[in-house]
């Protein structure tokens, strides 16, 4: 597999000078989607601006002080993505990778005690033997439970990779939208609008004073607006 990116061909989600940049390093296969996904090198360098080149990226990562989810990575192609948190503690430092208005990622800051959280939505689930339930996440985890009462959609609050919190994706909802015209906005859920057929369900979205729709899929039920 290639180990760089066209500049021009890097995912639309990344801030990058399109025509400046000749090659930028690719994700390597893990947690997310190529699209879904940018890599610790870009963090460092584009996001966060601690270095200025790849051989002062790999110095940092080697001394194990940059954590995704809580874990140290090395690799500067590890891909983050949507919700992960990037944590550096020995300068105190703690983000929450989210998309801003425009599509892009950007790191939003969060307080330490944050950091130990990470909102995981539910993108499928499977009864196995003995009753057990499979639920797969939305960056590739599944999780064993006994509880039936997780649903597609919801969103699970993890804290060591157990469940600390269900967020029913219902009506009075908290929601963060990550896709469509109205992406990184964060509103209340108004009401869930089914549809028959191929077409996708959507959802009213309230944010401020207006009322806008949307494609369910886009809607990520949180704690609050995790944009302040």
């Amino acid at each position: 597999m290639r180990r760089h990116l066209k500049g021009y061909g890097a995912p639309n989600s990344w801030s990058l000078q399109r025509k400046k940049i000749k090659y930028v390093a690719r994700p390597n296969p893990g947690p997310h989607k190529l699209n879904e996904s940018v890599t610790l090198n870009f963090i460092l360098i584009n996001l966060l601006k601690l270095a200025r080149t790849r051989d002062e990226v790999k110095k940092i990562l080697n001394q194990k002080k940059v954590l995704v989810d809580n874990i140290p990575r090395t690799e500067e192609r590890f891909p983050a993505g949507l919700m992960d948190t990037i944590s550096i503690p020995s300068v105190n430092l703690y983000f929450r990778l989210i998309y801003s208005n425009s599509s892009k990622f950007i790191l939003h800051p969060i307080k330490k005690e944050e950091a130990e959280l990470k909102p995981a939505k539910i993108i499928g689930k499977t009864i196995l033997k003995k009753n057990k339930l499979q639920i797969n996440l939305y960056d590739g985890k599944n999780i064993l439970t006994d509880k039936k009462d997780y649903k597609v959609g919801d969103t699970l609050i993890l804290q060591n990779h157990q469940i600390k919190k269900h967020i029913p994706l219902k009506e009075g909802a908290s929601i963060y939208l990550t896709g469509g015209k109205y992406v990184g906005n964060s509103g209340k859920l108004k009401k869930i609008v089914k549809l028959n057929g191929l077409a996708r369900d959507k959802v009213l979205i309230t944010i401020g004073k207006e009322t806008i729709e949307t494609a369910k899929d886009y809607a990520f039920a949180v704690e609050g607006d995790i944009t302040k």
